[in-house]
């Protein structure tokens, strides 16, 4: 049953079990997808291990699904979102991370799943100031901290062209031993400390209540002897890895990734095309929209950037260093890049109707629409090599043969 406080003796929800089946206990309930007046559905673990997301705007059951063992916590990653992110956990040590931004009608969501604690799992609680960190409890009076790490690809479309979703990893990012009781109830501070609360006992006890005999409560910062907040949220394999794809220094890499979570206004760990339109010089650029549209893939079917897509585009702009090129800061990569700013339908074809939207969104009306077509047109002839009034990848790099494109399609960034 779902209550409203301002309705007294009524609920304004209730689901039961179907006639003739057996009920079960609910253990655990968390509420997401509260992103608009209209959308909100409710998580509902239960003692047999279902875990049931019921959608309250249409009162009906979205998604279900058994993981065959007590479910005990349920949280969303943050739920004033559209649904991103699902952590449950269990009885017997299992954590189940479901990625629900994306429902494939067979396969549901996508799924990663970690054993932990060597105990009951008692509660889930992300880090408000990043969605992809939160911490888990547990019974043996264990803390575990972790990362979710999205895929490259977070949607892939199976046979039938239906999109489904591709599961990320858990990396621990620490544990510790505090207690010798079981952590049945967690909190995080939302300042910048990053400190958190917890109660160790059997019985449930909520944070600020007057606690019962026998119950301990104590705070420790998470961060405490871990570094900086980038150091912390990006482990030393991701660095790495990073560093190898793209031919980035690790200061570079953290200070990049600092500047990709401060325009991560929804803490989510991933950027939306109006996250990019945020960053001043490219809201004025005239190409704004199409520099940004380069950070997303072509398909269309994901709408947000992770941090690891977003480093491998800026890596298009590294410099060139003799000896030291990367795959994707070479001048052929550069010229692909540019090549893309023109080619609107991806056809990876250039037309004289292409040539000229960019050329509108380059100088406006400060050349008549006569000009414009002319300039066009005399690109195309010149450029056009095989007569098909179009300009492919290959006519592109040769019309730019003698333009350094290593200097103009680089940045120096910060070490």
């Amino acid at each position: 049953m779902i209550w409203d406080v301002r309705q007294k003796n009524t609920p304004v929800a209730k689901f039961c079990q179907s006639e003739g089946t057996q009920g079960r206990d609910c253990w655990a309930v968390a509420f997401g997808n509260s992103y608009n007046n209209e959308e909100r559905v409710v998580a509902a673990g239960y003692d047999n291990g279902d875990i049931k997301i019921y959608d309250l705007k249409n009162m009906s059951v979205r998604w279900s699904k058994c993981v065959k063992n007590g479910v005990v916590s349920l949280q969303f990653d943050r739920k004033d979102i559209e649904m991103n992110k699902l952590v449950a956990t269990t009885l017997e040590s299992k954590i189940f991370c479901f990625d629900v931004r994306t429902q494939h009608p067979k396969k549901g969501f996508a799924q990663v799943v970690e054993k932990a604690h060597n105990s009951t799992i008692w509660a889930v609680k992300h880090l408000p100031q990043n969605r992809e960190i939160f911490m888990t409890t547990g019974g043996a009076g264990t803390l575990c901290l972790w990362k979710y790490n999205y895929p490259v690809t977070r949607v892939e479309k199976d046979a039938d062209g239906l999109a489904y979703g591709v599961p990320g990893e858990l990396s621990l990012i620490q544990n510790s031993t505090l207690s010798d009781q079981p952590i049945t109830s967690f909190d995080c501070d939302v300042t910048s400390t990053c400190t958190v609360d917890w109660i160790t006992d059997y019985d449930w006890t909520l944070d600020g209540c007057r606690l019962s005999d026998g119950c301990q409560r104590r705070s420790i910062s998470l961060f405490k002897n871990m570094g900086n907040r980038s150091s912390l949220l990006l482990r030393e394999e991701e660095i790495a890895q990073i560093q190898e794809e793209t031919g980035f220094t690790p200061n570079q890499i953290e200070r990049l990734y600092s500047r990709f979570t401060s325009l991560d206004r929804g803490d989510c760990g991933t950027l939306s095309r109006d996250d990019f339109l945020r960053i001043p010089e490219l809201a004025i650029n005239p190409l704004g929209e199409r520099i940004v549209n380069s950070f997303f893939q072509e398909d269309g079917l994901n709408d947000r950037v992770n941090f690891r897509q977003f480093m491998h585009v800026l890596a298009h702009f590294r410099p060139i260093k003799k000896n030291k090129e990367n795959n994707l800061n070479s001048r052929e990569e550069k010229l692909r890049f540019a090549f893309k700013m023109y080619d609107l339908d991806n056809d990876d074809m250039i037309s004289k109707e292409e040539l000229l939207a960019i050329l509108h969104m380059m100088v406006g009306a400060n050349i008549n629409e006569e000009q414009l077509t002319s300039i066009a047109e005399r690109t195309i002839v010149e450029a056009d090599e095989d007569g098909d009034q179009m300009i492919s990848f290959e006519e592109f790099c040769k019309a730019l043969q003698r333009t350094d494109v290593a200097q103009k399609m680089s940045i120096r960034f910060l070490n």
